[in-house]
């Protein structure tokens, strides 16, 4: 067993690989293809071996003004290991330098491992800014498929990681915001060529979705992070709005402003402008497995939860000193500026990982203002999850004010403790 003294943290901001004496360790420069002030200024992507094995980094060495560097790829596909820019952007300028990775019209850009990197280190007012204009990028090569990872690093400043490329790849994709400085991490292109799931995480930036195909080909499934807030602005667009095949975590999904649209099943058409729309085949998740989270809809006009199932986990709310554990269940939280028109359909799951007692409330959707609720789910006014081999029958409460509601949230409150057949009501 070798010492594993490398961690992530003691590289930040740099790509790694496992040595089994010393643990993660990053890469070397020469291990690298590194990009030359004279790439640079004939305006070229560093020359790559065929094989697709190279590591290329762009350095902000080689960038000392704050304009717009387009690097040409050569005619035809090209095939790298993985892509890094970083460095230092020192020269005080906002802009710090803008490098736009370009090729000719129609060709691909792969990335066998499917790391794409930004690590900008700014200093005064720079900022690291990127712009991939590559047609296609895509994620693993020969067969072998790769999970995209597409990873925005700083040291705080605001920067911009602009990506138009259409991204192509059957394992998914990760966008990573770890800058934290008010940075925007923007997609652009058409990513109906994308299988698998779409995961978002981010410090406390925006990351933006705006083609109606940027979710994938409209049956991916997306995560949204604790933290995150994910921008769905795509307006519909030839009958189709923004679709996700279901949606979890316990980020915020807010919408990107104007007549922006979110489709969480179905196949992408039935939706309206300014409105979530879920459809037939739509799951929607707050949390992970085994750990609850609230899931926020922040700005649009309104839900309408037509099909699809919202799934939620209730946890033990009592901890062992008697008291009241913060966050033990799931919630969707559908908030905005003004009160959203919120509808109810489609069905109710809820599982519970813990023996419930009668009288336990949650409130499972919370929706701010004071306009009503519409419709209620599939199952009506009553569910009755099972815990071990014993079931339980849980009251499902509209436009409630239990469990610290507001008269237009949806609680679910258990009612009694179904027993062999019988049902035994305590009072």
């Amino acid at each position: 067993m070798g010492r594993n003294t490398g961690t992530y943290n003691s590289y930040p901001n740099a790509l790694l690989y496992y040595d089994a004496a010393n643990g993660l360790m990053p890469l070397a420069t020469n291990e690298y293809v590194n990009a030359t002030a004279g790439d640079v200024a004939s305006a070229s992507f560093p020359a790559v071996s065929p094989d697709g094995n190279d590591n290329v980094r762009i350095p902000y060495a080689t960038i000392s003004d704050t304009s717009l560097h387009p690097l040409q790829l050569p005619a035809g596909d090209t095939a790298i290991n993985s892509l890094f820019f970083d460095g230092n952007a020192t020269n005080g300028v906002i802009g710090g330098g803008y490098v736009q990775f370009d090729v000719t019209a129609g060709a691909t850009l792969t990335v066998k491992s499917g790391v794409v990197m930004l690590s900008g280190t700014a200093s005064g007012a720079s900022q690291p800014c990127v712009k991939l204009t590559v047609p296609t990028l895509r994620f693993g090569a020969g067969g072998t498929g790769a999970e995209g990872v597409i990873s925005y690093f700083g040291n705080g400043n605001v920067g911009r990681w602009d990506i138009y490329s259409k991204l192509v790849g059957d394992r998914g994709l990760t966008l990573h915001d770890g800058n934290g400085g008010g940075a925007t991490l923007s997609v652009y292109g058409d990513n109906s060529g994308l299988a698998g799931l779409m995961s978002f995480s981010s410090a406390a930036d925006v990351i933006q979705v705006t083609h109606v195909n940027g979710l994938g080909s409209g049956t991916n499934p997306v995560y949204v992070a604790n933290g995150t807030t994910l921008r769905a602005a795509a307006s519909i667009s030839g009958g189709h709005s923004q679709t996700a095949g279901s949606l979890a975590g316990g980020g915020t999904v807010r919408r990107g402003g104007g007549s922006c649209s979110l489709n969480i099943g179905g196949d992408g058409t039935g939706g309206a402008g300014d409105t979530v729309t879920m459809s037939s085949g739509g799951r929607l998740a707050p949390g992970d497995t085994n750990q609850p989270a609230w899931l926020t809809i922040r700005d649009f006009g309104s839900v309408a939860l037509n099909g699809g199932t919202l799934a939620i986990d209730l946890f033990e709310p009592r901890n062992t000193w008697g008291g009241m554990n913060p966050v033990v269940y799931d919630r969707l939280v559908i908030t905005g500026a003004s009160a959203p028109a919120v509808t109810l359909g489609g069905l109710l799951s809820v599982a519970l990982h813990y023996i419930p007692q009668v009288g336990d409330a949650f409130r499972i959707v919370d929706v701010s203002g004071a306009t009503l609720t519409a419709g209620q789910f599939g199952n009506d006014v009553s569910i009755t999850p099972k815990y071990g081999d014993r079931r339980y029958r849980f009251t499902v409460l509209y436009n409630s004010s239990e469990a610290g509601g507001d008269g237009n949230d949806v609680v679910v409150k258990c009612a009694a403790i179904i027993l062999s057949g019988t049902t035994l009501v305590l009072r």
